[in-house]
């Protein structure tokens, strides 16, 4: 597998294995390993999954699902980490994106799991807030990656659940759905668009990053099996096409929707709400 390397008798990690499998490392994908066991026990229940069209939630405690909701935002960070600065690197480059040229960026974190995806825009612009919002146990993680990168200081950590909270009425420049709406399902996810639409101000942005399905939902591998793991852990989750984010954040009242591609399995979904 290329994972080790070995002089005569003695096997040690080579660079690959410090860099990806030590805790120590700032690269550190170990967290990817752990919730393996339950999700390989839902997707033997797949056929039952299928012919019932219901999670098979008795599977796992709440406690358990708690403790794989940790591992997975501590694994989502160094697996959407490179996808997460490029993005924002992207719309820095593209004025019909973004301008950033507000003295104070005003930034809505939902769901915001490990912060994956708001620390980037905290390091590019050093006047930037965030408000990252989530159940408090995963905000711990979140804590922890903004002290890492030294952005904590400026960020505010709600805990809630985020169907239950309102995000406030134009308060924002920029709002970040990322890696949720295929868990929410669609009532929900539009839900949290039209949150957002509010939350933002006249010329806020809302940004989407998620698995796109094409739009005959057989071609794309990854949003597809996606959509097979939200069947098997979520009670509405989907993945959906361009098509679908597009009448949602239409009906939610944004005048402009683009897909725009960074350079990976799928395109960012943005929102503009003024058009321009």
């Amino acid at each position: 597998m290329g994972l080790l390397k070995k002089q005569d008798d003695i096997y040690d990690l080579n660079s690959y294995s410090r860099k990806y499998f030590l805790p120590s490392s700032e690269y550190d994908l170990t967290p990817l390993f752990l919730p393996w066991e339950d999700l390989f026990k839902l997707w033997l229940t797949l056929p039952e999954a299928v012919r019932t069209g219901r999670p098979p939630l008795t599977l796992r405690s709440d406690r358990k699902q708690r403790q794989l909701n940790l591992h997975i935002a501590e694994a989502l960070f160094q697996a959407h980490r490179g996808y997460a600065w490029k993005l924002v690197e992207v719309c820095a480059r593209e004025s019909s994106l973004w301008r950033a040229d507000r003295e104070v960026l005003k930034i809505l974190d939902v769901a915001a799991g490990s912060a994956v995806w708001s620390i980037p825009w905290a390091l590019k612009y050093p006047h930037a807030e965030v408000a990252a919002i989530d159940f408090s146990p995963v905000l711990k993680v979140a804590k922890k990656y903004a002290q890492r990168f030294g952005v904590e200081q400026r960020y505010r950590f709600i805990a809630s659940n985020i169907r239950e909270i309102e995000f406030g009425i134009e308060e924002y420049d920029l709002a970040l759905l990322g890696h949720i709406c295929h868990s929410e399902g669609p009532t929900w996810s539009q839900i949290l668009i039209e949150k957002c639409f509010r939350a933002l101000k006249g010329t806020g942005r809302l940004l989407i990053m998620d698995y796109i399905a094409d739009e005959e939902r057989k071609a794309d591998f990854m949003p597809l099996l996606l959509a097979l793991n939200a069947l098997l852990g979520t009670e509405e989750g989907d993945t959906f096409t361009f098509s679908e984010y597009r009448r949602w954040l239409t009906e939610a009242g944004f005048e402009s929707v683009q897909a725009v591609p960074v350079g990976g399995h799928s395109p960012i979904i943005l929102g503009l709400k003024d058009g321009k």
